[in-house]
């Protein structure tokens, strides 16, 4: 039966005088014997009956071309027929039945295809390209692509236009010819999403699942290789490739220009013994020669004094030997140094290891004393105190050129003078920071 040419318009403009929602109740209950429900309750019903029915069939596209052996299929008998035809952008295709080809298929612009579940198109053909995508094709469902040729196929999908939309792509070499590339991108084109599988079914050799040769990283073409399990991303490529694509992963770690001596390598993995051989062939044939891999590692963070180095130190302060003086030690929290203590420090004075403020309320830990130069501090917080200095509030610290400095604050944020401690009361102070060495 032929698709009906219009949908009911009931009440078109919704007059509020016309229609009555019947109340949930009334909706649950129906019409009982003998009612005579309002005229405005019937009006809801088919006015909401055309809203829906509307819905449906602006979600329900229509295909307007079917390729099937019905006799409704007019003039196109197959696939090749109906693209030799002169196809108008918008087209939709619905493909019904096996298609052989022994020449490359050109998809226009702005075709959209989809097949019929287990129908696909077969070519024994070597062909230098099979099917070839214009600008803003689609296909929808599995678009299946069997090649039973046995010699070399350049190109099995060749995406040859701006913005296609493929769901699923399924390329599978199944006799023992050679496939250069399953798929392709070629040169300049962008904004394309496909997915899709591919599969050597035939004992032949697939080259390259993608060869992304287009040049643009604004393209998302994801492929699984069913032989080897592995997720294949054009995306992933192209940015390891610098933004210009490339077929395989090796020439896209080459092309990053990854160099490095074993020893460097060893360095980096914390100390894993490896041979450049085997460096060599974890990276699938890449040359690893010459560039320090230390940048690749910089910014981790690490325990042991290599890279970016998360440690915490103890301070602990209390009242100095001579009159208004502090003494001050550290102990190591995790990864730092333990400093002793360094008695009779004043008010802008100094000792080996420390310095106190004119104003008496900042220690400033120098870096020579640590053995480390502090990067960055992640957090500072008091852990004890017993030094009767009720004006103490807060506690901050900074990591600054040559030195880690600890201030101590009023609620006014003005600097608390620690010389005031009086006997052996203490203040213990935490602090975690980050180190480049």
């Amino acid at each position: 039966m032929a698709k009906p040419t219009s949908t009911p318009d009931w009440i078109n403009d919704d007059d509020v005088t016309k229609i009555t929602t019947p109340s949930g109740a009334k909706q649950l209950e129906g019409w009982l014997p003998g009612e005579k429900p309002p005229y405005q309750y019937f009006n809801w019903f088919w006015n909401l009956c055309s809203k829906w029915l509307q819905w449906f069939d602006s979600r329900t596209p229509e295909w307007n071309i079917v390729i099937d052996s019905a006799a409704n299929e007019g003039d196109y008998l197959t696939l090749a027929a109906y693209l030799a035809d002169a196809p108008a952008s918008g087209d939709r295709v619905f493909i019904a039945l096996d298609e052989v080809t022994t020449s490359k298929i050109t998809i226009p612009a702005g075709i959209k295809l989809k097949f019929k579940k287990g129908n696909k198109i077969t070519c024994a053909s070597d062909l230098a390209t099979v099917i070839e995508f214009g600008d803003d094709c689609t296909t929808e469902g599995d678009f299946e692509l069997y090649l039973t040729h046995t010699g070399t196929t350049a190109e099995a999908v060749s995406i040859n236009g701006h913005n296609n939309n493929h769901q699923n792509i399924i390329v599978n070499n199944t006799s023992t010819g050679t496939v250069t590339a399953a798929i392709i991108l070629e040169s300049g084109k962008a904004g394309n999403y496909v997915n899709g599988e591919v599969i050597n079914s035939g004992g032949g050799t697939i080259t390259a699942v993608i060869d992304d040769s287009s040049g643009v990283t604004s393209n998302n073409v994801s492929f699984r290789d069913r032989d080897s399990g592995l997720i294949t991303n054009a995306v992933d490529l192209s940015i390891l490739n610098g933004g210009t694509g490339a077929s395989t992963a090796s020439a896209a770690l080459a092309n990053l220009g990854l160099t490095a001596t074993a020893a460097e390598v060893n360095t980096a993995c914390d100390g894993i013994l490896a041979t450049a051989a085997e460096i060599n062939l974890i990276c699938d044939g890449c040359t690893v020669a010459a560039v320090n891999l230390n940048s690749l590692y910089a910014h981790r963070i690490t325990g042991d004094g290599v890279g970016l180095s998360l440690r915490s130190i103890r301070l602990r302060i209390v009242d100095g030997t001579n009159a208004s003086t502090l003494e001050v030690n550290t102990s190591n929290r995790f990864n730092s140094v333990t400093i002793s203590a360094e008695d009779n420090l004043p008010k802008s004075g100094n000792t080996t290891s420390f310095f106190l403020s004119p104003s008496g309320g900042i220690i400033q830990i120098y870096a020579t004393a640590l053995g480390h130069t502090p990067d960055k501090v992640l957090c500072c917080n008091i852990v004890y105190d017993d030094s009767g200095l009720a004006t103490i509030h807060t506690v901050s610290a900074l990591a600054l050129a040559g030195y880690l400095q600890v201030a101590y604050q009023d609620n006014a944020g003005l600097e608390v003078d620690l010389t005031a401690i009086a006997g052996s009361d203490s203040i213990l102070v935490d602090v975690l920071y980050l180190t480049t060495n």
